[in-house]
């Protein structure tokens, strides 16, 4: 993504490069233990598309790899969110229905769809502090890299 126009003043002023890229998935907890609860249900390496949301886990790699692309005055800081989600089951439908790994239920109607949502959702709950569940819902910290960069064009 490019960013032109930041106002004098803003911290980013003359930054013409923005990006943002998941650390480790083991630095966010639902990711992780998502991803192990889908290789349970439905078989060893199926959690490698949400996996490969994390493949930059070291924020001076992604730095190098900016810089290799002709930027420079790379700057790079690692963030730590709070997401929230109404539950756990809720977290686990939108990875299974609103992402590439929707394809896992493709084949399946709605009715057929809920015993494997249900299962990777235990299996997700179940590897969790207890007090990311509280209430029912599902807050977790999700860590991600964020790169502002410049290139002379």
């Amino acid at each position: 993504m490019y960013i032109t126009d930041w106002p004098d003043g803003s911290p980013f002023h003359g930054y013409v490069f923005g990006l943002c890229v998941y650390s480790a998935i083991e630095r966010t907890p639902a990711a992780h233990a998502f991803a192990k609860a889908l290789d349970r249900r439905f078989g060893p390496d199926t959690s490698s598309i949400k996996r490969a949301e994390h493949i930059l886990p070291n924020a001076n790699e992604v730095g190098e790899l900016i810089v290799e692309q002709g930027f420079h005055e790379v700057r790079v800081c690692t963030v730590t969110k709070t997401i929230k989600f109404p539950s756990v089951g809720d977290y686990v439908r939108f990875q299974l229905v609103a992402t590439p790994m929707a394809g896992l239920l493709s084949e399946m109607n709605l009715r057929e769809r809920e015993e494997p949502i249900e299962a990777v959702a235990a299996g997700t709950k179940a590897l969790l502090e207890p007090d990311m569940t509280r209430d029912g819902e599902l807050t977790f910290p999700q860590e991600a890299h964020v790169v502002l960069a410049r290139r002379t064009r």
